[in-house]
């Protein structure tokens, strides 16, 4: 049990740190628009829920588009793309 609750913990630290995770705020219809290209990989090692460290591994390659308001205040955040998990290891992986 504790071993799934830390593959868990760790498989949504991946995404967060990907983007894979869409953000957003509820705020009025945006006017335009900021596109960055974000690629690279992450690497997300848990030793503090099991004796044998949960390790995660992967690469993205992601577009994160920042919306603005029409006073150019940022209101919202999106991310498309992909996100490649290439190496999970340590915990049961039931």
């Amino acid at each position: 049990m504790i071993a799934l609750k830390s593959l868990r913990i760790g498989l949504l630290a991946a995404m967060l740190v990907s983007g894979v995770m869409v953000a957003s705020i509820l705020a009025p219809v945006s006017s335009a628009a900021d596109n960055t290209k974000l690629t690279g990989s992450f690497s997300f090692t848990d030793t503090t829920f099991c004796v044998d460290p949960i390790q995660l591994a992967g690469s993205f390659d992601e577009q994160m588009h920042t919306f603005f308001d029409k006073d150019g205040n940022a209101i919202r955040v999106s991310f498309t793309g992909k996100v490649d998990l290439t190496s999970i290891s340590g915990a049961d992986k039931r």
